[in-house]
């Protein structure tokens, strides 16, 4: 999802920090670089939002496999301009990341895999983040479709 493209996500996130609150934002990460949002990263950050973002692979291949070519350089880009404003590193910008597999299993244990990201991310590119969460896909619509497609699901 990509909520920081509705028309009124500034306002609402805004409204919600000025009453106290911790405002989440579930980014995509390629639509902080899309036109007309080139300040939005900022806008996260002078707004202290908490970022949970969707990378669903530490490697381009299987990245680009799920969201489509050059899907992992623009999320790569992203992440590092998030670091950038102190996201992942300073207190009270949080940026935790999501892994959900591709296909119908589980995924494999979070404590492993968030190490190895961590590894992973650091090395090849100086990517910090704070925290990874692994899900599941629930099969509705699209992914149901697809599960369907291969027999995964009769």
């Amino acid at each position: 999802g990509a909520p920081e493209l509705n028309a009124e996500f500034r306002y609402l996130a805004a409204r919600g920090k000025e009453l106290g609150r911790d405002v989440i934002v579930r980014s995509n990460l390629t639509s902080l670089l899309e036109p007309g949002q080139e300040d939005t990263a900022q806008f996260f950050a002078d707004q202290k939002l908490h970022v949970i973002a969707s990378l669903p692979c530490y490697s381009a291949k299987n990245v680009n496999m799920q969201r489509g070519k050059g899907v992992f350089d623009k999320s790569i880009h992203a992440l590092l301009v998030l670091n950038s404003l102190g996201y992942g590193k300073e207190e009270g910008l949080k940026l935790d990341l999501v892994y959900n597999p591709l296909g119908g299993f589980l995924p494999p244990p979070q404590v492993p895999l968030a190490e190895k990201y961590k590894e992973e991310l650091l090395e090849h590119f100086g990517i910090e983040f704070n925290q990874l969460f692994t899900m599941t896909n629930m099969p509705i619509k699209r992914f149901v479709d697809f599960l369907y497609r291969r027999y995964d699901i009769l």
